[in-house]
């Protein structure tokens, strides 16, 4: 907790070049699944920390037994499904396509 401010200014840059990786990276569907989940899992962490160092990790949402971390279980979770669109779904029906070989 003594590092909440560097924790805090470190969210911008990590975010950042997750973000411009992804962007490089568009082009190709197996890079784009992928930095799409490393982004989420990114964002995740960074609003777990948020909720730890103000908190609100305790803290119950109005009207519903959950504290304000379980919502991380979103940007993890559209991460996970990501990963599964592409090895489930995509990889599979797409092996043969050039430059885009099952990784």
């Amino acid at each position: 907790m003594e590092w909440r401010a560097l924790g805090m200014v470190m969210i911008i840059p990590t975010l950042t070049a997750g973000i411009i990786i992804t962007r490089q990276f568009w082009h190709e569907i197996s890079e784009r699944c992928h930095n799409l989940a490393v982004l989420l899992w990114i964002l995740a962490n960074a609003y777990w920390m948020i909720t730890e160092f103000f908190g609100w990790d305790e803290l119950l949402v109005p009207f519903f037994d959950i504290s304000y971390r379980h919502f991380t279980i979103i940007p993890f979770s559209a991460g996970i499904l990501i990963m599964l669109y592409y090895y489930l779904w995509w990889n599979p029906r797409n092996k043969s396509v050039p430059g885009e070989a099952a990784s």
